[in-house]
């Protein structure tokens, strides 16, 4: 016992004087700033605020309105996002086609503030604390890496860094920023969200000046979006952190038309990234039980993925059918991208 105690005390110390290091290293970067590069972070909201207009996937509304409750003066030094496995104590059943707009979205704010990193964290201990078999959970959290991998590598995304968030949840600094946020919720906030919350702030401390890519479905509400979970961060932690929204993932379903970017429990009412797709066949009116006027919703969102990835990976031709399964195919099988 004697042991143990002597142990944390030693990796409390150790944590204390890393914080001051990091604390003296951002001084000294911040003095040695030449005047370009002031004025590079000065204006980096002006260079995300042109890309969130531009960029069709991206929710304007909820994005700007983040932005100005921001307190960040600098630019982010790294843009940060999540991707979980599961819906309720439902795990997904594949990636949706919606996910590659979503990842290639967060790309595009990275590139327009010169961020040195985009991370991805992929929930999977957060799956866990939902109730949900382990070993079914790392199966999904393999398989959602293999794709993200294959869309780094044919776009050459080297910025680009996949984690799974069990391997930073083990970390003694983690555990500490966890039992600090811990300590200001309630009794009836799920572990989810104050997982969240710590992973953002871990994230923040390793880069100093962090954005955080989430989804909206839009308005002004946050209960069924991940603006929710930004909030509980803002609430526990602080102001510390600028927010970007995409648009919601679509679906065929007229009763739940939006949904999460990259959760899918139902492959039927999603296009979905496996093998022997057919989007032809959820994507023409009449096909599916959807209605016409969803159909089209889902059309034109796919022709906006499909338009983002011709952009940044690789040139896309024919209707958004063919598009769309091209992508599939590029990501499903590993000589696909060479033809």
């Amino acid at each position: 016992m004697v042991k143990r105690t002597n142990l944390a005390r030693k990796e409390k110390g150790a944590l204390a004087q890393k914080n001051r290091f990091a604390h003296k290293r951002y001084l000294s970067w911040d003095s040695a700033l030449k005047d370009s590069e002031r004025r590079c972070h000065a204006d980096w909201k002006k260079a995300i605020k042109h890309t969130i207009q531009q960029n069709s996937l991206i929710d304007t509304k909820s994005s700007l309105r983040a932005l100005e409750r921001t307190s960040l003066s600098y630019r982010p030094m790294a843009v940060f996002m999540g991707i979980g496995l599961c819906s309720g104590t439902n795990l997904t059943r594949g990636l949706p086609l919606d996910a590659v707009g979503y990842l290639l979205a967060a790309e595009a704010i990275r590139r327009s503030i010169k961020a040195k990193k985009l991370i991805v964290l992929i929930a999977d201990t957060h799956a866990i604390s939902c109730g949900l078999p382990e070993t079914a959970v790392n199966d999904s959290a393999r398989d959602v890496i293999s794709v993200l991998n294959r869309i780094r590598d044919l776009g050459r995304f080297t910025e680009m860094k996949f984690m799974k968030a069990s391997e930073l949840h083990s970390r003694y600094h983690y555990r500490s920023i966890l039992e600090t946020v811990c300590s200001r919720t309630s009794a009836f906030d799920h572990p989810y969200f104050t997982k969240e919350a710590a992973d953002i702030e871990f994230i923040r401390r390793q880069h100093n000046t962090l954005l955080k890519i989430g989804w909206s479905m839009g308005g002004t509400k946050s209960v069924r979006d991940e603006r929710a979970f930004d909030r509980c961060y803002e609430k526990w932690v602080g102001n510390r952190v600028a927010f970007v929204y995409t648009k919601p993932g679509r679906t065929l379903d007229d009763t739940h038309p939006r949904a999460v970017p990259y959760i899918e429990t139902d492959l039927n009412r999603r296009i979905c990234i496996r093998k022997g797709e057919r989007a032809d066949e959820k994507l023409r009116p009449g096909l599916t039980n959807a209605s016409q006027q969803n159909t089209r919703a889902v059309r034109t969102h796919t022709k906006a993925v499909c338009r983002l990835y011709s952009e940044m990976v690789e040139t896309l031709h024919g209707d958004v059918e063919t598009r769309a399964e091209r992508i599939i195919s590029s990501l499903t099988n590993n000589d696909a991208g060479s033809a």
